[in-house]
């Protein structure tokens, strides 16, 4: 005689028929996801335990096998990057943007232990920058009107030129016309791009 029965497996939860009244699970499956779920935390501590004892070999055996499959493994890689360019700079741009927001304080400390550690370095990177600039401010351009810019930008905003005057294809001029505010993170990702 059969009757019918509902899955013990929460996700499942079908009813089906069965002619064992021991039966409990519609089908192996259902079963070996129910033990699993049930016992996660075991089993990841089991795998952990694994890893740390048998650390050495599996690190060894990584690097043997990416010794012997190196050119395989770079075609793979590039191939990969080629197909998902636009989801991998995605991705680092978010977990860079995650680190920065978690690690504030530390990145602040880091960025003023540079500063103090490089101070030639800084003074050169800005004299070069101030150089560039003069290159760029042409005879015509207001320097009234660019002063002002500057003097006027909201609290929380910089002054970014639309055009970069270092851009890697088209190369701006430091005049007004070429001056906008944006915060700080819009342009650090800006960076010497010309988005328009």
């Amino acid at each position: 005689m059969t009757s019918i029965k509902k899955c013990k497996y929460n996700k499942c939860q079908k009813n089906f028929t069965f002619k064992h009244p021991s039966k409990i699970y519609c089908s192996r499956v259902c079963n070996t996801k129910d033990w699993y779920e049930n016992n996660f935390e075991y089993i990841s501590k089991l795998k952990k335990e694994y890893k740390e004892k048998n650390k050495n070999f599996w690190k060894k055996y990584h690097s043997e096998y990416f010794q012997k499959n190196k050119e395989k493994i770079s075609i793979q890689m590039k191939e990969y990057y080629e197909q998902n360019k636009e989801k991998i700079k995605f991705k680092n741009r978010m977990y860079t943007k995650i680190y920065h927001q978690l690690n504030k304080e530390k990145r602040n400390a880091q960025i003023e232990e540079w500063r103090l550690n490089n101070l030639e370095l800084r003074r050169l990177y800005e004299s070069n920058r101030r150089a560039k600039k003069l290159k760029a401010t042409p005879k015509w351009a207001d320097m009234e009107k660019i002063k002002n810019i500057y003097l006027n930008c909201p609290k929380g905003f910089e002054v970014d030129h639309i055009i970069p005057l270092q851009g890697k294809t088209v190369s701006g001029l430091h005049v007004e016309n070429n001056l906008q505010y944006l915060t700080k993170s819009e342009n650090c990702s800006k960076g010497n791009k010309v988005i328009l």
